[in-house]
């Protein structure tokens, strides 16, 4: 049901299969900019199911603190229902994102379109 999108997020997920480059380790003091060019996208972790790519936008998600990611998810793609330890932030750039607040994809969904904002806090379980 979902559309291709491109979800910008604030995700604070930890990924342990996403490499964090010396760009992303910079301390806080430091201002970053990042112009979609200049993006390094990867497959996405292990965790999720295969076809998404993710970019690291600021920040280390293999440690404690903010860190911003990007994904590309194709048309179609689901992901499981799952809770996170940290509150987790979306902007949507593009296309729809189809979130589910809930343990499983039976619970009610709620379409976000281009340009739409989520916030939810940690330990919430949801599927997209």
């Amino acid at each position: 049901m979902t559309k291709n999108f491109l979800a910008g997020a604030l995700c604070l997920i930890s990924f342990a299969a996403v490499a964090a480059d010396s760009k992303a380790a910079k301390t806080k003091a430091a201002a970053e900019m990042v112009n979609p060019a200049d993006l390094k996208w990867g497959d996405a972790p292990p965790v999720f199911p295969k076809g998404a790519q993710v970019a690291v936008l600021h920040g280390n998600p293999f440690a404690k603190g903010v860190y911003a990611l990007r994904f590309k998810m194709p048309d179609g793609y689901k992901i499981p229902a799952h809770w996170h330890s940290q509150d987790e932030q979306l902007t949507i750039l593009a296309g729809t994102f189809v979130l589910h607040l809930g343990d499983s994809m039976d619970a009610p969904a709620h379409e976000l379109s281009t340009g739409a904002y989520h916030f939810l806090p940690a330990k919430m379980h949801h599927a997209a």
